[in-house]
């Protein structure tokens, strides 16, 4: 069995008996662990999900907010660690994956195998918008 309590940072989804893969889900700036319930009732049952919850959003409300990307990474990687070494999957969507991409930077090496970033509302880093504030009417 593989259930796991959740945690802080880490809130779980229908919990399965044999999962064979996580999948690690960040939501937009003013998301919450919610926001994926539905997506992880529609898994496979070897799939277990685990959405990555910020201070200041949901059952978190009462703390204060973390104020950098690197400060919520930092947070989310290492509670991340402590989750059962299996292939694993981010999704995330909008500042999500700006946070995602960031711990997928600082998970290399570790002994949870990510086999995927999935992205949403969002460029890749290296992309920058053109500035519009210069253009005329």
């Amino acid at each position: 069995m593989s259930r796991r309590a959740a945690t802080s940072w880490l809130r779980g989804f229908d919990v399965r008996t044999n999962p064979q893969a996580n999948m690690l889900c960040f939501p937009y700036a003013a998301g919450a662990v919610s926001t994926f319930r539905r997506l992880s009732a529609m898994l496979a049952e070897e799939i277990q999900t685990f959405s990555v919850q910020h201070p200041g959003r949901q059952g978190r409300l009462g703390e204060s907010a973390l104020d950098s990307i690197d400060a919520l990474a930092d947070a989310a990687y290492r509670e991340i660690l402590t989750l059962p070494s299996r292939p694993t999957v981010l999704l995330d969507h909008s500042m999500g994956a700006t946070v995602a991409f960031e711990v997928v930077s600082r998970l290399a090496g570790a002994a949870i195998p990510i086999v995927g970033l999935v992205v949403s509302a969002r460029s890749a880093p290296s992309y920058r918008e053109p500035t519009c504030h210069h253009l005329d009417d």
